[in-house]
């Protein structure tokens, strides 16, 4: 077996500390803010993390991480074949999470997806600049022409290839995560932390089912989300699945879905076909698109009162 090296764990480096006798992996996107607070809840250390920052993994790569000897220690658990846990996440539903993650945020955040949306927009427009959102399919179709390595790694595959060298290493699935914690803390004598608390993020959000929403239309009509979320229901995962988006799913992420054995949904036709009038204003979104990028004007008239965020 091939021994692990500190060059090894420097991409996405595990949660470790020397209290626990196991080393997390993570990924993002995929409930690592969850994992790590739990974490720091077994070892005393969230209240500290909590008043560090109101972004707690600042805290991780500020203090917990620039330990002296951090991923020396991290190396040698790795090579003792310590116990070792995985948090993964249905790829189908990560997909959705990181597609919210982009159009969520305004142009003026200054958050890091400003300048990926700039890419989609230069791939689906021809121009950085558009000032409107774009759809799930457009958002998986430019990952797709993406090297995974390039990729922000909210969007790039979970998987980690020191995985490969990590011969003992089990699955704690987000779907259940609650019922894998509790499994871990009863098998190595821990407390049961607050797994309510554990779980709450700033950068969660709340998804239910639209009403009256055709999955066709969310998928792809532009803009299925609208930019400045405040107090909206966000369709769930589900209710943008169609064949199109599991297919591309299947491509971008197949070694998530072969290395863990996630099935890809199954995709029941919408009750209704797309309906003319929401293609057409499809259609009319993008020769308006394509008229603004030659005028240089506004994509939308802010004194008109036709709708054309179906």
């Amino acid at each position: 077996m091939t021994t692990i090296s500190l060059a090894d764990v420097t991409h996405r480096m595990a949660y470790r500390h020397d209290g626990l006798p196991f080393v997390l992996l993570w990924s993002e996107k995929s409930g690592c803010t969850s994992l790590f607070q739990w974490m720091l809840m077994q070892t005393n250390e969230f209240d500290e993390a909590s008043a560090f920052s109101d972004w707690i993994h600042d805290w991780e790569h500020a203090v917990m991480k620039a330990r002296p000897g951090y991923a020396d220690r991290l190396v040698q658990q790795l090579n003792d074949h310590a116990p070792a846990f995985k948090l993964v996440r249905d790829p189908f539903d990560r997909a959705v999470s990181g597609f919210l993650m982009l159009v969520t945020l305004g142009d003026d955040s200054g958050h890091f997806t400003v300048t990926i949306r700039q890419q989609i927009r230069e791939f689906v427009y021809g121009n950085p600049d558009v000032p409107y959102s774009f759809g799930f399919i457009d958002a998986l179709r430019w990952i797709a022409t993406q090297e995974s390595s390039e990729l922000d790694h909210h969007l790039s595959p979970q998987y980690n290839p020191i995985e490969r060298q990590i011969t003992n290493l089990e699955l704690i699935r987000l779907e259940r995560f609650d019922a894998d914690i509790r499994q871990i803390e009863e098998r190595f004598g821990l407390s049961r932390a607050d797994l309510a608390r554990a779980s709450e993020s700033r950068h969660h959000t709340t998804r239910a089912a639209p009403v009256g929403l055709n999955p066709e239309a969310i998928a792809r009509l532009h803009p299925p989300i609208p930019l400045f979320q405040s107090g909206f229901l966000l369709p769930k995962s589900s209710d943008f699945m169609t064949g199109e988006a599991v297919e591309l799913i299947s491509h971008i992420y197949r070694v998530d879905i072969d290395a863990y054995g996630y099935e890809p949904p199954v995709v029941t036709s919408a009750s209704e076909p797309v309906a003319e009038k929401q293609l057409d204003l499809v259609r009319r979104f993008r020769q308006t698109a394509r008229q603004a990028l030659r005028s240089r004007k506004p994509l939308l008239d802010p004194t008109s009162t036709e709708r054309t965020d179906v």
